[in-house]
């Protein structure tokens, strides 16, 4: 197909030509860290493709009715995604960012159980354009009907800064069952699941060897354990699923 073909079969189809709907596109994603993320508009109007922030600012006041600024300081009751549903553009953006799960799901073995005053934890990465909504984590007690385990999500990785996002004590625990933190949407980046303050005989399934790509580790009392990953499973949703995930 030329490129001239292309473009009048996107207009007569969309109503638009195809530079207006990538705009569209990337200001719902921008629309989307503004709502769910604390970076500085600067760098949001550069992931997402402008030029600078003046000139994300000037195309997304035309769109959405007022600057970015004031979009995020006012929680204003306006859908990130609306430029995309009047557009009928939603199908393309769910295309685009499909939902993606970063995991480790093949299992191996189990270390040893948690013991006091130790950690077990596994970083990853949330790529670009995808926010994390949940994440799911397989446990097991060694048959203890009495262990307990406080889940802890974090932003960041040890050795560095980090934000506390999100916590669960579980206790009792289960034998070899799948547990659960959900939450609103997070924007890309690196983040870190810690099991911590232990009761009983707590562990987590891990895999050695040939693992899963995650951009991250597993980590035991804060000291990578390399070529090994415990058995998570983070979704990550993109932009024209993220307003829906958060309510």
């Amino acid at each position: 197909m030329s490129t001239g073909h292309f473009a009048r079969q996107f207009r007569a189809y969309y109503c638009m030509g195809a530079a207006t709907a990538l705009e569209r596109l990337r200001l719902a994603c921008a629309a989307s860290l503004l709502l769910d993320g604390n970076q500085p508009i600067a760098v949001i109007a550069k992931e997402c493709g402008f030029a600078d922030a003046y000139h994300f600012s000037k195309r997304f006041s035309a769109t959405y009715g007022v600057p970015p600024g004031r979009y995020r300081r006012s929680h204003l009751n306006l859908d990130a995604d609306a430029p995309l549903v009047e557009a009928g553009l939603k199908a393309m953006a769910a295309t685009l960012w499909p939902p993606t799960a970063i995991e480790q799901i093949v299992t191996t073995s189990a270390p040893p159980f948690l013991r006091k005053g130790r950690s077990y934890g596994q970083s990853f990465t949330v790529p670009y354009g995808l926010r994390l909504t949940e994440v799911r984590f397989m446990l097991a007690t060694y048959s203890s009907t009495t262990s307990g385990i406080t889940v802890t999500l974090y932003r960041g990785e040890p050795g560095q800064a980090r934000d506390r996002l999100a916590r669960k004590r579980i206790d009792p625990m289960s034998d070899n069952t799948t547990e659960w933190l959900t939450i609103p949407p997070l924007e890309h980046g690196r983040y870190y699941l810690e099991l911590t303050q232990p009761a009983g005989t707590p562990t987590w399934w891990w895999h050695q060897g040939n693992v899963a790509a995650v951009g991250g580790t597993a980590h035991i009392d804060g000291s990578p354990v390399h070529d090994t990953n415990f058995i998570f499973s983070a979704t990550a949703v993109g932009p024209a699923a993220t307003r829906t995930a958060a309510h």
